[in-house]
């Protein structure tokens, strides 16, 4: 019990006073981190309870992605609460709190206010809902894992945390030897600033020994060892394809599928003379979402065109076998 103790206060000095989440021990395809993280969450909580603790109602309301914007669900279900402040109360100072199971929390101003009267009840004035989330510090139960990285990038800023290298360019409330006492229990544990998607790049490497996952900003998976760690599923293989659709005087050609990022596109007039390699190139690519990508062809400078896909194995094999 003491360990335990023991534990759960180094977790809570890393995380802050952020929200202490776990997840269950089952194997995972993705994580539900930076802009995704709404896909964590399944319930959400809010609150109105007065400075001196004399009054305080709440309600614990499920939900799920399908429910939309969850600022504007905290705030319709705020709305929604019965206020009936105690005798002496009426006058007192407010305020209201709340978050969600993942990630989540009130934040912003947090104003301090009183409650409005009206003819037949009482209301929160509408400063009580000058509010934005702000993201919290989360816990993982992770059997297995005996390290993790995260690099995130901003501008022309890098920074790191390591219980690898035992780095920490990030600053803020968690370090590195806290990071290795969550690790030795089987606990991935993540600061705010490592979950948070104000970032313009970011990847998570979790380890098991050798075996490798790394994750994108938003937590889905890039690459993985040949043999996976045992806490990640890698996710379906989807075929590699290529699509061409007639916009205006342009071609679009879309290539999807696992490997589509790594994948050569190249484009002949004859089908024996093959052009640069289109996925190799800066522009004339002109878009690219995860596991897809775009080149935009003008129709009007030459005749008849065909292309073909060619899968990249050399440079799909060292993305996927090394670490970054």
């Amino acid at each position: 019990m003491k360990a335990l103790a023991n534990l759960l206060v180094t977790l809570m000095l890393c995380l802050g006073s952020g929200t202490l989440s776990a997840t269950v021990d089952t194997p995972f395809s993705s994580l539900p981190l930076g802009n995704r993280v709404t896909f964590g969450v399944k319930k959400i909580l809010v609150a109105v309870s007065s400075k001196e603790g004399k009054f305080d109602i709440y309600k614990e309301v499920p939900y799920t992605p399908a429910d939309g914007d969850l600022e504007s669900l905290m705030k319709r279900e705020l709305r929604s609460l019965p206020l009936n402040p105690k005798p002496g109360t009426e006058g007192a100072d407010y305020y209201i709190s709340g978050g969600a199971d993942w990630s989540l929390d009130f934040g912003g101003e947090n104003y301090l206010f009183k409650l409005e009267k009206t003819a037949t009840s009482w209301r929160l004035p509408e400063k009580a809902f000058n509010f934005k989330l702000r993201y919290s510090g989360v816990s993982n139960f992770m059997p297995g894992i005996t390290g993790y990285e995260v690099r995130a990038r901003k501008g022309n800023q890098a920074f790191v945390f390591s219980t690898i290298t035992d780095e920490n360019t990030f600053g803020g409330t968690c370090n590195v030897p806290s990071a290795h006492s969550a690790v030795s229990n089987g606990i991935l544990e993540l600061a705010t600033e490592h979950v948070s998607p104000d970032w313009d790049s970011r990847e998570l490497t979790l380890l098991e020994g050798e075996k490798f996952v790394v994750l994108d900003r938003d937590g889905l998976p890039l690459r993985w060892s040949d043999e996976p760690p045992s806490f990640f599923i890698p996710p379906p293989t989807k075929p590699l394809k290529l699509a061409i659709r007639k916009v205006g005087d342009t071609l679009e050609v879309c290539l999807t599928g696992d490997g589509a990022l790594y994948a050569i596109i190249e484009e002949s007039a004859d089908l024996e003379s093959w052009g640069i390699p289109y996925s190799l190139s800066s522009p004339p690519e002109v878009s690219s979402t995860s596991g897809e990508r775009r080149h935009v062809v003008d129709t009007t400078t030459g005749g008849l065109r065909f292309y073909r896909v060619r899968a990249f194995q050399p440079e799909l094999q060292k993305q996927k076998q090394s670490l970054p």
